[in-house]
């Protein structure tokens, strides 16, 4: 099983999902580099924090970012527990881990003149801070940091390929397209299944031809752990 998800977590969740009957190694197919970024001077009412990446890419300034906020918020729970590591206790949590289920917080319903920090990624979906605009919060963007291209290595194809089932989990729509990129050019076969984070995930994928598709229903390492039993 190829885990395609770049930085740490997805070394975590290789380790984590490696068993008996699979075996997972880490090939991230896009690599994380910070941007230049300088942390905003003004008071906000809510920090939005959109992955455990967004989190670890500031953690050298999170005290400082999160000391005079009013409520911080965490994409999912493991952005929630990236925040709590670092020691920001108790941030609030959607029970849905997207940017609809961000907007279907109670907290942010009534925010016409709020101020509202979105900490993120390059790119990304527009959904939440239009939404929020709409509502008549005041929406400034942080982008922290940024995915780049990273070649999966012909020895880690070889492996893939000699898999009897062959999987591949992805958390982002960003990597699983780099990585269908890197597989076609390479003439590589379609993974046996697929474990993906999220509804546009598996849309994305079924549109590139990939089938036995299985939304985890988040992206926190034990969402795809508990997939992977199922299979």
């Amino acid at each position: 099983m190829l885990v395609l998800r770049p930085g740490q977590p997805g070394a975590n969740l290789a380790n984590q999902l490696s068993t008996e009957e699979y075996t997972a190694r880490h090939t991230p197919s896009l690599a994380i580099e910070l941007t230049s970024f300088s942390l905003p001077e003004k008071v906000y009412d809510f920090v939005i924090f959109i992955s455990p990446t967004a989190v670890n890419s500031v953690q050298t300034s999170l005290s400082e970012l999160c000391a005079k906020t009013g409520k911080v918020i965490a994409v999912g729970s493991g952005t929630a527990t990236e925040l709590t590591r670092y020691g920001i206790s108790n941030p609030l949590v959607p029970s849905e881990f997207n940017s609809e289920g961000l907007l279907a917080m109670p907290e942010l319903q009534q925010v016409e003149e709020k101020q509202v920090l979105v900490v993120k990624g390059v790119g990304g979906r527009k959904l939440l801070a239009e939404t929020l605009l709409e509502r008549g919060a005041t929406c400034d963007l942080l982008d922290v940091y940024e995915r780049v291209s990273q070649r999966i290595s012909q020895t880690d194809w070889q492996w893939y390929e000699a898999g009897q089932r062959r999987g591949v989990t992805t958390a982002s729509i960003e990597t699983l397209e780099a990585f269908d990129q890197q597989r076609q050019a390479g003439g590589y076969p379609l993974p046996d299944f697929i474990l993906v984070a999220s509804d546009r995930i598996a849309e994305t994928a079924e549109a590139l031809g990939y089938t036995n598709i299985t939304n985890v229903g988040g992206a926190a390492n034990d969402h795809f752990a508990h997939a992977l039993r199922q299979q």
